[in-house]
């Protein structure tokens, strides 16, 4: 098909690859088929089709630095008179020029992730046929042009992330044609001292043919804000999807601004279409009435809201998939007991819920329920930062979880009751065949992050747990991990009190028959590696970082027949390897960074017949006996394809006749972050 398009277009579209490239005068349509990285990767013949209409650049990378001359852009400017789409996306422009008013044909212009944009000419305005602009990621943008409301055929106006933007111009809401204003950014200034080039929230008014995503910035806490917020006539707005509100950062007074927030959430009603609504720095304690209309909301955010003491009714909306909820300082409950109907499904569409940072969060209803209902389609559920939360609906049919600092006990251990019971109140679901069944709680979680001990009983029904974080742990590890026969991956992290060689005998790890991965991060008591663990031969990746008690690596560790990666991170106090590592005959990479009382190798080493990378930095001792040719241990590691060999970059430098197989600069943030790339020497990483 691209064969045959390219015969019809004959040499009106073509892909350049290099400068050296030869562009017929006939060419219409350019694309560039590499990164564009400064003005001189532009053929000259280029400027030779001066009937171009498109000029494309679609492998611009966001991680690479451009740098394009204003006489280059000034050029295309000049030269191509009848283009119609011109992208100029992430290419380091800091302005741009005004007789860009001559490119009459031009429809589609992208200047986004250009950071150093702060203004663009008002002569950009006469681009009469212009329907999409892109100016996403200009950091630097302070305004758009004054007389925007000339631009009659503007549709798509994107202007996300542009942080510097202080306010909307005057006029905009002219743009009748619009249906994509991502934002719409208020001044900061009292209402009353606006300047009149500044455009009010009213510009919205006859904006209705807006559709997507809307976010209304720096709505401000006045008595009189309500007034204009009406007129942005949001309840006529059908077509858009998700409305962002965010009030002015700013410390909430004690003498009624709440009461103003109220009054201007009221006004800004939204279409019963919308789908998605996330509220941020509202300082109300109330909702309005209009809350219960939103039937087809799937998403709700409230984060920053340091008033509020109860939610909307969010039970009483239908389509509920999302909700977040975030740093909620006063929020006590969720829901008032009064309030829910036992008569229908409970939160029947949830299936997402976040809960961080709510201080002063007690339980789910205000009073004491002898029975919790169930979510019934609740798959992911995240806890963080709730110390009092205690109540809590029950969430049998959960894929994912985490809890931290925030106690469950009560839920887990009421779903346990309920299973032994006939599953007491849990709602049936539908199975893949037509009829529904009863599955045993917690039975499809597949992750768990968890900062204390689950119920033992909990456990036998974690069938098809995968990943488990062990996270923070303040207490002894769980029991009767040997029931996770499913786990492929386990973490057990951030622990000042946990020990493994007391926690699990030695029973609890046999269990373990289809771990693939195990990490030990940041564990100051670990003094040795749990005996058990000799029993877990499906181990494929085994890491180990910030442990300062651990000595050494003991002998049993060559038993992991299946291992092919072991990493061992910031051990202060490591001195030996185990001297019959030659037995790990799958292992592929072996990285080890900051033990610096490691002392050598082991004469076993050099059986590593499938070892294809090894990593050591930090080592002050090891790196000596590994130089090469002369290294005491330089022949247990020659044969291995990729070497890297690093000294701590601020204690050691290498000698300047030192080859770059064995030592080198490097990106430490990015080799400690992703590990090392696949090539077979370090000059290709270094260079």
């Amino acid at each position: 098909m691209h064969d045959l398009a390219i015969k019809v277009m004959g040499s009106e579209s073509t892909t350049i690859y290099s400068k050296e490239a030869d562009i017929d005068e006939k060419t219409h349509h350019v694309s560039f088929g590499h990164i564009l990285s400064s003005s001189s990767d532009i053929p000259t013949s280029l400027y030779r089709a001066r009937r171009m209409k498109t000029f494309l650049l679609p492998c611009q990378p966001m991680y690479y630095s451009m740098r394009l001359d204003s006489s280059t852009y000034s050029a295309i400017v000049a030269s191509f008179k009848f283009i119609r789409l011109l992208d100029l996306h992430y290419m380091g422009i800091k302005t741009i020029p005004s007789s860009i008013k001559k490119l009459k044909h031009l429809r589609y212009l992208d200047l986004s992730r250009n950071g150093d944009i702060k203004m663009l000419p008002n002569s950009i305005v006469k681009l009469y046929n212009l329907q999409t602009l892109k100016l996403s990621m200009c950091y630097k943008l302070k305004e758009l042009p004054r007389d925007i409301n000339k631009l009659a055929n503007l549709k798509f106006l994107e202007i996300n992330e542009c942080q510097s933007l202080t306010h909307m111009p005057n006029g905009l809401g002219q743009l009748t044609n619009l249906q994509t204003l991502s934002r719409f950014v208020m001044s900061k200034g009292r209402i009353d001292s606006v300047p009149r080039s500044y455009g009010e929230l009213k510009e919205l008014n006859r904006l209705n043919e807006l559709r997507g995503n809307l976010s209304i910035e720096n709505l401000k806490r006045v008595k009189d804000a309500r007034l204009e917020y009406k007129d942005a006539n949001l309840k006529e707005k059908q077509c858009l999807d998700r409305l962002d509100l965010k009030w002015v950062e700013e410390d909430i007074n004690e003498n009624g601004d709440a009461g103003y927030d109220d009054m201007s959430l009221e006004a800004l009603q939204p279409h019963i279409n919308l789908k998605a609504l996330s509220l941020r720095w509202y300082g109300g304690v109330r909702f309005p009435h209009w809350f219960l209309s939103l039937t087809n909301l799937v998403q709700f955010e409230l984060t920053f809201s340091k008033k509020c003491q109860y939610l909307p009714p969010l039970d009483q909306l239908p389509s509920l998939k999302i909700i977040h909820l975030s740093k909620l300082d006063c929020l006590e409950h969720i829901s008032d007991s009064e309030r829910d109907n036992s008569d229908s499904l409970f939160y029947p569409s949830l299936e997402t819920l976040y809960i961080r940072i709510c201080p002063n969060l007690k339980g789910w209803w205000r009073g004491r329920r002898d029975s919790l209902p169930s979510f019934p389609r609740l798959f992911e559920l995240w806890i963080e930062y709730c110390p009092q939360l205690t109540s809590f609906p029950l969430f049998p049919y959960l894929e994912s979880l985490s809890l931290g600092n925030c106690s469950l006990k009560q839920s887990l251990e009421r779903m346990m009751i309920n299973n032994k019971t006939s599953s007491g109140n849990l709602p049936s679901i539908a199975s893949s065949s037509s009829s529904s069944t009863i599955v045993a709680p917690l039975s499809k979680l597949s992750f768990m992050k968890i900062e204390e001990a689950l119920p033992e009983e909990c456990l036998p029904n974690l069938i098809s747990l995968r990943t488990l974080y062990l996270d923070n742990y303040k207490c002894p590890l769980p029991q009767g991990i040997r029931y996770l026969t499913a786990l492929q991956d386990l973490h057990v992290q951030y622990s000042e009190v946990v020990d493994l060689s007391n926690d699990w005998d030695e029973m609890e790890w046999q269990g373990l028959t289809t771990l693939l991965s195990l990490d030990f991060y940041h564990l100051p008591k670990l003094v040795s590696l749990p005996t058990g663990l000799q029993y877990v031969s499906s181990l494929q990746i085994l890491h180990i970082e910030e442990c300062p008690s651990l000595i050494a690596i003991p002998e049993w560790i060559c038993k992991l027949i299946s291992l092919q990666s072991l990493e061992i991170w910031d051990c202060p106090n490591l001195e030996s390897l185990p001297e019959g590592i030659g037995a790990l005959t799958s292992l592929q990479t072996l990285r080890i960074w900051d033990c610096p009382n490691l002392e050598s190798l082991p004469e076993g080493f050099g059986a590593l017949a499938s070892l294809q990378t090894l990593l050591i930095v930090g080592c002050p001792i090891l790196l000596k006996r590994c130089k090469k040719q002369i290294g005491e241990d330089w022949h247990k590691i020659s044969h291995i394809p990729n070497l890297y060999l690093y000294p701590e970059p601020q204690e050691e430098e290498p000698d300047e006749e030192e080859p770059n197989e064995t030592f080198g600069c490097c990106n430490w943030d990015l080799i400690k972050a992703f590990g090392c790339c696949n090539c077979s020497t370090t000059q290709q990483l270094t260079h």
